[in-house]
């Protein structure tokens, strides 16, 4: 399949991938194509900051470039430390690239996708392998300000234009378009799906689970598969009940059949088996509008809901941010919804949220490179930055989310506990330059944080509690755990899901530990919460309800490491939540045969 995906900067993941740079690459690795599209600011630059200036150059650059190709490697989870030397890794990254990427420019007539080049560093230039997989990044020129509703509606079709044009020349057929962006809500009119006969999916129906005439009524005239269309293949063709869906769902000519056509519908063989050019010629999907089916129609008949051809993936609630008009956030992110055939939220809170503007949304949570992180479990050297001691440790932005309060109270009141932060800051964090326990380690790459995550006795999630994070379900709790790292967070609702997982696990390791062999581990399938636990089982994924409790849990941790046993059992647990089977939850979705009927397709920051 081919993936327009709207979303922020593709260099933004370079050292730290975010969410969609994860599943971008996983398509790509599973044989798909994806245009990455580096969308418009949430925000109206401020011309007085450095930083924006700096930005603002930086996307005519990249927008005058057109289209480029990255080159990189399948997945960051080939990374292996290696023991000889401290911090030193294999030479790989998220979007590790050639030394220069090929480009594709708008302005040349003769550069044709297949002719495209990759240029190395030594300046020699060959044909890439080819050209059914990869991904390419366009920087279309937005205008800056989507507080103004023209403005917004202006980017929209530059969007579209670019989605166009840009899929035209690589050669994309029926793209699917992923939105991350809100603002570009926009870009995101006029590309709908539409119904279509899946005649392979009547064979695994019971009579009972027909399609009622109601449910087929819904189709306007203007979807109807029509005469004309099935007369176009020739009588020495014959075709698979499969192959019947893919028969269009408008005629070029706009013709209808007639009634008499509308009565001759014709029972579909069992799949696999042939039509014969007669039962071609008197299919159809539908009968007049508003004529009811008989019994044997019915029978006969069944249509699927579009193929979803728009996705709004949700992962933040995009109205609670501080540094975005609230107002502005909250009526794109309807927008998003609506225009949208599918929508993917990464929490409770977030779909719930999203169906009270679209009808087919369902949950879909951030995955993780357990392979990657499950490296802190083998033999690394300790990084020569890391302070020495028992490490409480978090990593990630420093943001507005960032409960700063609750790290001095820590630092106050656990003064052996060594605090460390690994992580860009965006907010001033003054407050905690001069404790002397805690340690502000700047950005890492995110190949090398295995190595920090191996040295911290507890991982901490210190999140205020409020609008914005009760919809998130922290990408760093999965990334800890996959280390085998136990956790403390605050009381955020997705969190709190895995507080029970937690205790089960412990205690099964504790109770093997004392009556097996120690290399036995526990069933890493997730368990309900309530679960009962001993009172000496420590879970490994603690939630505190306030300041006092996650103290307390902190130094209960520090007093009582986990051993190696339960550090792999804590891994072990993650081992399902990966990116690979995430992206199959999205693929299932996108092809009809994924979800369950409460709109949950699967169980993030």
């Amino acid at each position: 399949m081919d993936f327009f995906i709207i979303a922020n900067a593709w260099s933004a993941g370079k050292d730290n991938p975010t969410s969609k740079h994860r599943i971008a690459l996983e398509l790509v690795r599973q044989g798909h194509r994806v245009l990455w599209i580096e969308g418009s600011g949430m925000r109206t630059p401020s011309v007085g900051s450095s930083s924006d200036r700096l930005r603002m150059v930086r996307k005519v650059v990249a927008a005058l470039r057109g289209v480029r190709r990255e080159e990189q490697l399948s997945s960051c989870s080939v990374d292996k430390l290696l023991p000889a030397d401290a911090g030193t890794v294999v030479s790989c990254s998220v979007d590790k690239l050639l030394s220069e990427s090929p480009k594709v420019s708008p302005f040349s007539t003769t550069q044709q996708p297949n002719n495209l080049t990759t240029t190395r560093a030594s300046g020699a230039t060959q044909q890439p392998n080819n050209l059914t997989t990869g991904l390419w990044v366009l920087s279309p020129l937005f205008i800056p300000l989507p507080k103004y509703e023209f403005i917004r509606q202006l980017n929209g079709l530059i969007c579209r234009c670019g989605m166009r044009f840009w899929g035209w020349r690589l050669g994309f057929r029926d793209a699917v378009l992923i939105n991350y962006v809100p603002v570009l809500a926009e870009a995101m009119r006029g590309r709908q799906g539409r119904r279509q006969l899946l005649s392979c999916s009547v064979v695994k129906l019971s009579p009972a689970e027909r399609v009622a005439g109601c449910q087929v009524a819904e189709l306007s005239p203007a979807e109807r598969v029509t005469g004309c269309q099935v007369a176009e293949l020739s009588p020495a063709e014959r075709v698979t009940g499969c192959q019947v869906a893919e028969l269009l769902s408008e005629s070029p000519q706009g013709q209808s059949l007639t009634t008499e056509q509308l009565n001759n519908l014709t029972t579909l063989p069992p799949q696999g088996q042939s039509l014969t050019t007669e039962q071609l010629n008197n299919l159809t999907t539908l009968p007049p509008q508003g004529q009811s089916l008989t019994t044997e129609q019915l029978n006969n008949l069944t249509t699927t809901p579009r193929a979803p051809r728009v996705v709004y993936h949700c992962v933040d609630r995009w109205d609670a941010f501080a540094m975005y008009d609230s107002a502005m956030m909250g009526e794109m992110d309807r927008r998003c919804c609506r225009y949208a055939d599918l929508v993917i939220a990464s929490s409770e809170d977030l779909v719930e949220r999203c169906r009270c503007h679209s009808p087919n949304v369902h949950l879909v949570s951030h995955g993780v490179d357990h392979e990657h992180f499950a490296q802190a479990l083998s033999e690394i050297p300790r990084p020569a930055d890391l302070p020495e001691g028992r490490i409480a440790g978090f990593f990630g932005l420093l943001s507005e989310w960032l409960d700063q309060d609750l790290l001095i109270e820590i630092a106050g009141k656990v003064p052996e506990c060594e605090i460390v932060l690994i992580g860009r800051e965006d907010v001033a964090i003054d407050r905690l330059k001069n404790i002397p326990n805690v340690h502000l380690l700047g950005p890492r790459p995110f190949n090398r944080l295995p190595g920090y995550v191996k040295y911290f006795d507890v991982g901490l999630i210190p999140f205020v509690v409020n609008e914005l994070t009760k919809a998130v379900n922290p990408i760093k709790l999965r990334e800890m755990m996959s280390a085998g790292c136990p956790v403390v967070s605050t009381n955020l609702p997705e969190v709190a899901l895995y507080g029970g997982v937690g205790e089960l696990l412990s205690c099964q390791v504790a109770r093997l530990l004392s009556e097996g062999p120690k290399d036995s581990l526990p069933s890493t399938k997730r368990q309900p919460s309530s679960l009962s636990t001993t009172n000496e089982c420590t879970p490994p994924v603690q939630i505190a309800q306030n300041h006092d409790e996650f103290v307390s849990m902190v130094r209960s941790i520090l007093d009582k490491p986990f051993p190696p046993a339960e550090r792999q059992a804590i891994s072990n647990s993650m081992a399902s939540e990966t990116w690979t089977s995430k992206v199959g939850e999205i693929l299932a979705l996108l092809q009809g045969c994924g979800g369950r009927a409460d709109g949950h397709a699967g169980e993030d920051y």
